[in-house]
């Protein structure tokens, strides 16, 4: 097999983790159309999985996590122990 002389592996100026935000914006950007997500008969592309997962970390980010949802329930207790310690 022939040496390739410039080919150092993985570095800082050539790689980059793929972590689940950069993998799902990296998958709206290239496969716009292609299905995402499929319940029933309802498909999603990665385009609109990519806009609803933005638009809800906004409105999280904004308003906070609802009260019923595990963060908001952890949110609440530390906010409750916070208190306590006053």
């Amino acid at each position: 097999m022939p040496e390739r002389p410039f080919a150092s592996g993985p570095g800082p100026a050539n790689f980059s983790p793929l972590t689940p935000l950069r993998f799902l914006s990296r998958s709206a950007a290239i496969y716009t159309e292609r299905t995402a997500i499929i319940h029933g008969p309802r498909r999603i592309s990665y385009r609109e999985f990519d806009t609803r997962s933005r638009r809800l970390v906004r409105r999280t980010v904004v308003f906070g996590p609802l009260p019923t949802t595990a963060t908001g329930k952890i949110q609440k207790f530390e906010l409750r122990q916070r208190a306590r310690a006053l």
